[in-house]
């Protein structure tokens, strides 16, 4: 009966160990998700920031600087360069995740840089010629960061 008694103890406890076990693999799967999910919200967030600038830039250039001058475009250029490393990274890494979970935000990523590029486009026409420019052609619309409004529908849908 002792016997009986320790065996079924024994189970129980390798049961409990068992499930234990599962319960730790599954956490650390998991835990080993976390550094990429918090490399690719880095290189957006990045991308965020030198979109803001860029807007800043073209602000300066277009809006308060008398003419534009050669480090105007310069800075833009390299403002616009720079925003779109940052985003062509993060997209990259977003394309090596499950398409199920990210394919609703990767879409309204793209279709908002799409819409950025438009707008780059009259910004572009607008700042082209030399000497004073005009406003007037561009478009009316404000002029989100692509990766801004992304970012917060990802982080409403987590919740």
């Amino acid at each position: 009966m002792l016997q009986t008694a320790t065996g079924v103890m024994t189970l129980v406890l390798v049961a409990i160990c068992a499930m234990y076990a599962v319960q730790a693999r599954q956490r650390e799967q998991e835990a080993r998700r976390i550094p990429f999910i918090v490399d690719i919200s880095n290189d957006l967030s990045v991308a965020a920031q030198n979109f803001r600038l860029e807007r800043g830039a073209v602000t300066r250039a277009l809006i308060i600087a008398a003419t534009i001058s050669d480090a105007d475009r310069s800075e833009i250029a390299m403002r616009r360069a720079e925003s779109d490393e940052s985003l062509e990274m993060a997209l990259k890494k977003l394309g090596n995740v499950s398409r199920a979970e990210v394919s609703p935000l990767l879409d309204e990523l793209r279709s908002s840089r799409n819409l950025f590029i438009a707008l780059r486009r009259e910004t572009d026409a607008a700042i082209a010629p030399p000497g004073p420019r005009s406003t007037t052609g561009l478009s009316a619309q404000s002029t989100p960061c692509p990766v801004s409004s992304t970012m917060k529908s990802a982080t409403r849908t987590r919740s």
